[in-house]
C-alpha cells in the first residue's frame, strides 16, 4: 500500500496496517515456509485479499505456506491439504478433490472400516450430492472415489458390485419404482441393467 511509508514509526500505523507490515517482513527474503497463523482475524476484507495475494505468489514460486484459522470456509477455499486438530490431537489430513459442477467443489475424506462419517449442512448445500458422487451416480463428477483395494467407483453397477448402497433423500424419484411390487423394487440392485 502506497499510504504505508518505510521510513515511518510503526507505533503511527493502526493495527491491521501493522499486519500487513508484518506479512510483508515476513515473505520479502522469499522464504521456503511461510506460518500464516490466524492473521485475517485482524484483517478487513482488503487486508484478507493482501495477504491471499501473498500467499499465491508463495505458491507460484514453488514454496510453502502453512495457513492456520479457525475459519473453515477460508481454510478451504484457500488450501491445497487441510490437516485437522481437535484439542490438540491430529486427526487426518485430506486433499481437495471430488467435484460436481454447481454442486460441489473440492470434497475429499476417507472412511475407515467401524467408522460412521456424517455430512451437515443445511438443503442445497451440497450434502446430497454427496451421496450421489460417492455411489458413481453423478455422471459429471470429477475426483475420484476409491475402495480400500484400488477399485475406482465411477458409475452404479460398480458401487453396488463393491458393497455400496444409497438411500436418496428424494424417495419417489430415485429410490422406488412407485407402480412397481415391493418384491420388484428389493430386486432392482440385483440387475445387472
Amino acid at each position: 500500500f502506497e499510504r504505508i511509508k518505510a521510513g515511518e514509526i510503526i507505533d503511527r500505523y493502526n493495527f491491521e496496517d501493522r499486519k500487513l507490515i508484518e506479512i510483508v517482513k515476513a515473505t520479502y527474503f522469499e522464504p521456503k515456509i511461510v506460518v500464516i497463523d490466524e492473521t485475517t482475524t485482524a484483517l478487513s476484507n482488503e487486508g484478507r485479499h493482501e495477504l491471499y495475494k501473498h500467499m499465491d505468489r508463495i505458491k507460484k514460486s514453488g514454496n510453502t505456506v502453512i495457513f492456520i484459522s479457525h475459519d473453515l470456509p477460508e481454510i478451504l477455499e484457500k488450501s491445497d491439504t487441510v490437516t485437522v486438530l481437535r484439542d490438540g490431537i491430529y486427526i487426518d489430513t485430506v486433499s481437495s478433490n471430488v467435484s460436481v459442477p454447481g454442486l460441489l467443489e473440492d470434497v475429499s475424506f476417507d472412511l475407515h472400516k467401524g467408522e460412521i462419517l456424517g455430512f451437515g449442512g443445511l438443503s442445497e448445500s451440497g450434502m446430497h450430492e454427496i451421496g450421489k458422487a460417492i455411489f458413481g451416480a453423478s455422471y459429471d463428477r470429477s475426483g475420484d472415489v476409491v475402495t480400500s483395494d484400488g477399485t475406482h467407483i465411477n458409475d452404479i453397477p460398480t458401487a453396488i458390485a463393491n458393497s455400496i448402497a444409497y438411500t436418496s433423500k428424494d424417495r419417489d424419484n430415485e429410490s422406488v419404482v412407485m407402480n412397481e411390487s415391493i418384491g420388484d423394487n428389493i430386486c432392482l440392485p440385483s440387475l445387472d441393467k
